[in-house]
């Protein structure tokens, strides 16, 4: 007679089925899609954090430059071939920019001893990547240049902070060149943008061969990093302040991005470092009025709490 033989339990396998394997994928998948977004919020905690830092270190460095030579430098040269006219210490130097007489102030002196200021086109002073000028959240550059591929742009260190043509320049007589005391900041120095986030690279047609760029060594036009001109070609496009326009909320930097402007690299709005060395994120809902009021440093406008944080 045939019995039923039982099995050993010490002889069965220990292997999930194929259902217990679809249920377990199920719930690591599940897990992953509800841990992604926290480690990707934790990562822009960060990157903003240094963001901020690096517009500190901006705004401190400023007020000591100012200081050391009681006024600014100026905002740039004509061009890279033409040397500064700013008068007393700072005439001279070819196509520098402000960001050039920031290097002491911001720990970089060894690089500002190695610049040559009889110098065209000089090769250190493009090429040199400068940490702090650069925003981890921003993505248009690579490896810390710009990328487009146009006049060799991306062989050229970036620049994400821009500084404020209304502040160190001479709209008056729409020029880039002028050496403004900090007595020029009428409003009182907690009411004035003096630099914004900008992206490195940055175009509107989806040509990576023929977009702009913002260069921290270049005074040339495209390539300045300034922002106030109102003009995408970054030349001041009226004298005296027409209303700044207002930064682009996270475009697109390829199809969407006006050099004309300033752009935020982080959600919700754009940092900013005030006159008084503080930094700011500023909202992207800020009325286009209370932005140009805060970039005009003589119209009158009181901003403490009108920022729409």
């Amino acid at each position: 007679m045939f019995r039923h033989r039982r099995m050993n339990p010490a002889s069965r396998g220990f292997g999930f089925t194929m259902i217990e394997l679809v249920v377990v994928l199920a719930i690591i998948g599940i897990l992953v899609s509800l841990l992604l977004p926290a480690v990707q919020a934790v990562r822009e905690s960060s990157r903003r954090t240094q963001c901020s830092n690096n517009l500190k270190q901006l705004g401190i460095g400023t007020q000591n430059l100012h200081d050391t030579y009681k006024r600014w430098p100026p905002l740039c040269a004509r061009g890279a071939n033409d040397r500064l006219r700013g008068g007393g210490r700072f005439s001279g130097p070819y196509g520098w920019t402000i960001f050039h007489w920031m290097l002491p102030f911001i720990e970089e002196q060894a690089i500002y001893e190695k610049l040559d200021p009889d110098e065209r086109y000089a090769g250190l002073q493009y090429e040199q990547v400068i940490e702090t000028f650069l925003c981890p959240s921003e993505v248009s550059k690579t490896d810390g240049r710009t990328s487009t591929t146009f006049q060799s742009a991306n062989n050229w260190g970036a620049q994400n902070y821009g500084a404020n043509y209304y502040v160190f320049g001479n709209p008056n007589r729409k020029s880039t060149e002028a050496c403004r005391k900090l007595s020029s900041i009428r409003d009182g120095t907690s009411n004035v943008i003096v630099f914004a986030e900008m992206f490195a690279t940055c175009g509107w047609t989806g040509d990576i061969g023929h977009m702009y760029g913002s260069l921290w060594a270049d005074s040339n036009n495209i390539w300045r990093p300034i922002f106030c001109t109102n003009s995408r070609v970054k030349v001041p496009s009226q004298r005296g302040y027409p209303p700044c326009k207002k930064f682009q909320p996270t475009p697109n930097w390829m199809t969407q991005c006006d050099p004309g402007r300033t752009q935020s690299t982080h959600p919700g709005g754009i940092m900013v470092s005030l006159c008084d060395g503080s930094v700011r994120q500023i909202h992207e809902s800020i009325d286009d009025e209370v932005w140009a009021g805060a970039c005009d440093p003589r119209d009158g406008a009181v901003l403490a709490d009108s920022w729409n944080q």
